[in-house]
């Protein structure tokens, strides 16, 4: 039976409007980071992010940061261990942090649970986790290959299987359930099957790869130690500084909510718009031109982690300048059934049309009504729809919401 999660994304459910220059907060080991140097960051489904912290020789462990405390977990709470290169979380909810030399660590919000070599992980240093569209967890090692664990049972891939390289840095799953692993010998792509091989003579800039991003139109991205290659499918294109990035050393890569990609390197951060390059450096207010780690939170501002600088954040005042003419919109998702509780708060006599996308930006299904109702609450039944991310639209002739919800 499906599960409806929501995720609200206030960047959508108020007004877009552009603030140029944006605003940089910088958060670092005063403020309460484990330490300054972060090489992954992840929002879990309640707005929490968190940091995985590695730098010396005893690392630093995880921070978490809820928009007003900062919490740290190390080897003596059960992470295990405090050099963390990779984070996700899970369908159920579960994170997962990779570690340096010890493993996996899974934490349920009260239980750490390890898994190593022993369990069946292919190596004990995990650079890279994802979560496939079946629920199974991947994970990328640094010279083992890479692991598949089902919940069960742990199933290892590897040069003689077809990998390109046994140093997976980065893995992505694209919209047809293929799955790219960017390794230290090229990319592969791996359809339930068979494996393919991509590398510099196919038109990779470069056969270490270091980040994997799939954009809304379903352009591969990858981020390399020459700079950055594009592919559709059929062409390879590759940016470099030449084109105007800041760097030719990418180590990752983030898609914004409005299309715009953003590359961390080794010099600082560009902004791509499909046209322009922007360049960020300390200059402007980042806190580290060494950029390891990129996220978009809910809100649509962007964070940064830096190796020896700690973190910053960027707000771009994108999504918070609320429309007056309506209260918020909320929408409540069913524990079961797929159907949504969409409440408008106070329309008063306007018509309504509410829209529903997918993320390719096709309608899916649309409603159209005439309320005079003060408390507009409607039910929207997604329970046949595929699995996967949609917009709620709410339209009258004096406002648009929107909100975003991920059936699963």
């Amino acid at each position: 039976m499906k599960k409806l999660f929501l995720i609200i994304a206030l960047a959508l459910i108020f007004n877009l409007y552009s603030n140029a220059q944006g605003q940089w907060i910088t958060y670092t080991s005063s403020n309460g980071l484990a330490n300054n140097y972060v090489y992954s960051i992840t929002e879990d489904i309640n707005g929490n992010l968190w940091f995985g912290i590695g730098g010396d020789a005893s690392g630093g462990g995880i921070s978490k940061y809820d928009g007003a405390i900062w919490t740290t977990y190390t080897t003596s709470d059960g992470l295990a261990g405090n050099w963390v290169y990779s984070i996700i979380e899970d369908i159920n909810g579960n994170l997962w942090f990779g570690t340096l030399g010890n493993g996996v660590s899974k934490y349920d919000g009260t239980i750490w649970t390890t898994y190593t070599i022993s369990d069946g992980l292919a190596n004990d240093d995990v650079g890279a986790i994802i979560e496939d569209s079946n629920g199974d967890l991947w994970f990328g090692t640094w010279g083992g290959g890479v692991s598949k664990y089902d919940g069960t049972n742990w199933t290892t891939y590897a040069t003689s299987d077809g990998l390109a390289n046994n140093h997976v840095r980065s893995i992505t799953e694209d919209i047809n359930g293929n799955l790219w692993f960017g390794t230290g010998g090229g990319v592969n792509k791996y359809n339930g099957i068979t494996w393919t091989t991509y590398t510099t003579s196919d038109g990779l800039a470069d056969n270490y790869i270091n980040a994997i991003t799939e954009d809304i139109n379903g352009n591969l991205w990858f981020g390399t130690g020459g700079g950055v290659t594009k592919y559709d499918g059929t062409t390879w294109t590759t940016y470099t500084t030449s084109d105007g990035l800041v760097d030719n050393y990418v180590s990752s890569i983030t898609e914004d909510i409005n299309g715009n990609l953003w590359f961390g390197t080794n010099s600082g951060i560009n902004k791509y718009d499909g046209t322009t390059w922007t360049t960020y450096t300390t200059a402007d207010g980042l806190v580290n031109n060494n950029v390891n780690a990129i996220t978009e939170d809910i809100n649509g501002n962007l964070w940064f982690g830096t190796w020896g600088g700690g973190v910053s954040e960027l707000i771009l005042g994108v999504g918070i300048k609320a429309n007056n003419s309506c209260q918020q919109l909320q929408l409540y998702p069913s524990s079961s059934k797929g159907i949504i509780n969409l409440e408008t708060g106070s329309v008063g006599n306007k018509k309504m049309s509410i829209e529903i996308f997918n993320v390719y930006g096709q309608i899916i299904k649309k409603i159209n009504k005439s309320s005079d109702l003060n408390n507009t609450n409607l039910k929207i039944d997604l329970s046949d729809c595929e699995l996967g991310i949609y917009f709620i639209k709410l339209r009258t002739d004096k406002y648009e919401k929107i909100g975003k919800v991920l059936l699963k």
